[in-house]
């Protein structure tokens, strides 16, 4: 072999070999690029699966508050509806009740000319701080300019003794309530109010005679007292004219015989105890006659009576009332 061959020989294996280095060393870049690339897209996978997590943890719990808000609103919707539900029971009652005694208030406020409103079954929810809301009834409420009245209405017949010792109106009354009272109930103390009717055929025993006694809260005078004030407070809440409510007991049976205090008619404060049709006329002339003072105006009077339809009431007018659609129904 000539020196050239030689030499060229050489040449070629040195290439060989820098070619055979030159691809191993290509082939270990392509490996750690591909290794780099592969580590980068594992991240990259890593990073979307752990947002795609998160994503689902959000909507999990944003669907966990929207489904305890629905179910909450729900729940408020058949809260409302079973409020709502026992008001209107209650109006279908009343209604019926009350017709006889809101016919003897119109007639009244008729024969005297009075300017006046008269609302029947006035219903509303009355809230107290710690307490379930409850349903609060008013019989009747007469708005007029000169003054306003919450009447409860008692359709009960018998001898009716309004916070009067039965033994003052006649000493076998006060024999006769002695019998149905132990001795060691407390004396009978204001408000009290004693009934005395036939038996109902309802009522379990046999005594021709029933003997009821309402005292403190079930005492009408009380009752209705308690009716004003939380009137009173319902048209606040509702940023109405609160003007003050004289609170009456309205006895409308004539078959009632009605023994209560002879109390200044005057006073505003006081509990009326109203019995039959002429003594309510006297009643409405003395507390609501026009030659009074305003106690509120005519607009105040249509938007009470304007809230009072919105509640269910059933309202009716007369004087220059009646002209006014918007609280006639």
């Amino acid at each position: 072999m000539t020196p050239a061959s030689a030499a060229a020989l050489g040449t070629i294996v040195c290439l060989l070999v820098a070619t055979v280095v030159l691809s191993m060393f290509i082939r270990r870049q392509r490996t750690r690029t591909a290794a780099a690339l592969h580590d980068a897209e594992a991240a990259r996978l890593g990073e979307l699966e752990s947002a795609r997590v998160a994503h689902q943890r959000e909507v999990d719990a944003l669907t966990s508050t929207q489904v305890a808000l629905r179910t909450e609103h729900l729940a408020a919707l058949d809260r409302e509806a079973a409020r709502t539900e026992v008001l209107r029971k209650k109006l279908a009652q009343g209604e019926k009740w009350e017709a006889a005694s809101r016919a003897s208030i119109l007639k009244a406020c008729a024969h005297l000319n009075l300017d006046a409103i008269v609302a029947t079954n006035v219903m509303f929810l009355h809230e107290e701080d710690g307490k379930e809301p409850f349903v609060t009834q008013l019989d009747h409420v007469v708005l007029t300019e000169r003054g306003c009245l919450v009447i409860e209405n008692k359709g009960w017949a018998g001898v009716v003794i309004e916070s009067i010792q039965p033994h003052d109106v006649h000493p076998a009354l006060g024999v006769l309530v002695a019998t149905v009272r132990n001795e060691e109930d407390p004396p009978l103390t204001p408000p009290f109010t004693i009934q005395l009717a036939a038996t109902r055929p309802d009522e379990k025993h046999d005594a021709p005679l029933s003997i009821r006694i309402h005292t403190a809260g079930g005492a009408p005078a009380k009752q209705v007292r308690n009716q004003a004030w939380r009137l009173g407070q319902m048209l606040k809440s509702e940023e109405l004219a609160a003007p003050f409510f004289v609170p009456c007991v309205f006895y409308s049976n004539p078959a009632a015989e009605v023994h209560a205090a002879k109390l200044p008619m005057t006073k505003a404060t006081t509990t009326h105890i109203i019995a039959g049709q002429a003594e309510l006329r006297r009643t409405l002339d003395l507390l609501l006659n026009p030659r009074r003072a305003t106690a509120v105006n005519r607009q105040a009077v249509n938007e009470i009576a304007a809230k009072f339809h919105e509640l269910g009431a059933d309202i009716r007018a007369t004087g220059h009332f009646r002209a006014d659609q918007r609280v006639v129904s």
